[in-house]
């Protein structure tokens, strides 16, 4: 070969690798496939320094009408961006319900932009009006002063009552309240707000424990007192026995936990519900026995609502503090890729409610409700008076 046809060869190989090279540089959508990989591999796309090219994974258009609820401080952001990211990666990713916080104390913007990095789903921010929040008239200051705790007081009046009535939740049905620190350890396989509504549920309950007797007093002879003067509320089939094992002579002290409920609005904007929420509000047990939300809001539900209207969500893993729940059943624990262990339970404890519920249950079922408490006098058993 003639040295000069060798340079023109030479010549025309660097040529063809240079344009191999070059297309390999500026065609990064032309995948490569390492051998033996099912994968696309492709050379990295230089992008500009902003959000608009990060791609998410597709949300679903939400089924119900719903919302979860959450009250929060200011202090309590960690604990709440721990309980959002969790109910996000456990649950919401794939149905993008939106969240509506609440706070006596206006939100920083500290605390609103870092919520909202968590989820592209809707989130509102609401402020309590203080004349809704702060302690009523007629309050017995010193009295009251023995179990002040004031700030933990007003939320526990104004989340048993009030707060169902507030605007930004107006156009929603369903809430799924959950307090800050709640973190869910399976993922929610069923979604709670479709299942409940089209079971023609009202509540959905996760977990049910003992109340501390002081903190209800009297809230229970209030509750026997309403039930005589306004008796066109009581419902039919009620959970009376769930919560009375005296046939409602005494309170048996079961309450739903309220950290992780389920409920229809509908129902605590009800006449039935204010007219208990009204009655029990003019007592002034809040302040001067520490009556908690979850308290009133399950003897509202056992006596106003039909018995199969309420629902245990047993297929739920959570953990909030020391009480939790960890399902049961082998699919599901499975299927729900829980990181809880079956083994360990709350609500199998002695300071559980579930067993009560399951028996009072299954014996209704088997037998129909129980028979109606005798008719008492007016004011009658009263304990304090107030």
């Amino acid at each position: 070969m003639s040295p000069t046809r060798n340079f023109i060869v030479r010549l025309a190989a660097l040529a063809g690798v240079l344009f191999l090279g070059f297309r390999y540089l500026v065609s990064p959508s032309i995948p490569h496939r390492c051998p033996g990989s099912t994968s696309s591999l492709q050379a990295p796309v230089h992008n500009p320094p902003h959000h608009d090219y990060i791609l998410t994974t597709p949300r679903l258009t939400p089924r119900a009408n719903a919302t979860f609820l959450i009250f929060a401080y200011n202090a309590d952001l960690e604990r709440t961006i721990r309980t959002v990211r969790s109910l996000e990666d456990r649950f919401n990713m794939h149905h993008g319900y939106p969240y509506v916080l609440f706070s006596p104390e206006p939100f920083t913007p500290e605390f609103k932009r870092r919520l909202r990095v968590l989820t592209p789903s809707p989130i509102e921010f609401g402020l309590i009006p203080q004349d809704q929040w702060t302690q009523p008239e007629g309050i017995d200051g010193p009295r009251a002063q023995v179990v002040r705790e004031k700030m933990w007081r007003n939320k526990a009046r104004y989340m048993s009552g009030k707060v169902w009535a507030h605007e930004m939740l107006a156009k929603y049905k369903w809430a799924w309240r959950v307090e800050p620190g709640v973190g869910l350890t399976c993922d929610v396989l069923v979604d709670p707000f479709v299942w409940l509504d089209e079971s023609g549920k009202v509540v959905g309950f996760t977990l049910a424990t003992k109340e501390d007797e002081k903190t209800a007093d009297s809230l229970w002879d209030y509750t026997k007192d309403f039930m005589t003067h306004y008796a066109q509320h009581l419902a039919t089939d009620n959970s009376l026995a769930f919560i009375s094992d005296s046939r409602g002579q005494e309170y048996n002290l079961c309450s739903y936990l309220s950290a992780f409920l389920v409920t229809d609005m509908d129902f605590f904007r009800s006449p039935a519900y204010s007219a208990f929420y009204n009655y029990l509000n003019t007592k002034g047990g809040f302040y001067y026995e520490r009556w908690s939300d979850a308290s009133v809001l399950t003897l509202a539900a056992s006596v106003l609502l039909k018995r199969k209207q309420v629902h245990l969500l047993e297929d739920i893993g959570f953990q909030y503090g020391a009480y939790s729940r960890c399902p049961k059943r082998a699919n599901v624990w499975e299927n729900g890729r829980c990181a809880c262990g079956q083994s360990t339970r709350f609500n199998d404890g002695s300071e559980s409610c579930e067993k009560i519920w399951k028996d009072f249950m299954s014996l209704a079922d088997r037998f129909g409700p129980p028979p109606a408490p005798p008719a008492r006098a007016e004011g009658q058993g009263i304990l304090k008076g107030l």
